[in-house]
């Protein structure tokens, strides 16, 4: 995040970690973060953890 987002968007403004969401079971799933600004909704899934993973971001669309 500091090496992608920070430099793109200036802030970590309007930015949520661990952000629940309803999935197609009725159940409820948790995003690693979310991005909301006025209408428009993005999730953001980080694939991998620690040193010697390479970490991969998928972009996921909200929709409500």
């Amino acid at each position: 995040m500091r090496k992608i987002w920070f430099p793109v968007m200036g802030n970590f403004d309007n930015l949520y970690p661990e952000w629940e969401v309803r999935d197609f079971n009725n159940g409820y799933r948790y995003l690693d973060l979310a991005y909301i600004l006025g209408g428009a909704k993005g999730g953001i899934e980080i694939q991998g953890y620690g040193p010697q993973v390479e970490m991969t971001v998928n972009i996921i669309e909200l929709r409500t």
